[in-house]
């Protein structure tokens, strides 16, 4: 009995594994005709990463990094 349980539970496991680790569905859009401002951006999460500034074309501009004072970027 004890092995038809630990079945069940593996092929249960299995199951939920694979609904788990679905991909969502998501659209990407490519506008070829950018607003022509910087974009201001700081990306979280240890360790500390950098404030950075781009143009419109992507060429960074600026990028410091200030520790945890970056937060409020």
């Amino acid at each position: 009995m004890n092995s038809i349980s630990n079945k069940f539970v593996f092929t249960l496991f299995c199951l939920f594994s694979l609904f788990g680790f679905a991909q969502p569905n998501y659209n990407v859009n490519i506008f070829n005709n950018p607003y022509p401002g910087n974009l201001f951006f700081h990306v979280g999460g240890p360790p500390s990463k950098p404030v950075n500034i781009v143009d419109s074309t992507g060429a960074l501009i600026y990028s410091e990094d200030f520790g945890l004072k970056g937060w409020g970027w």
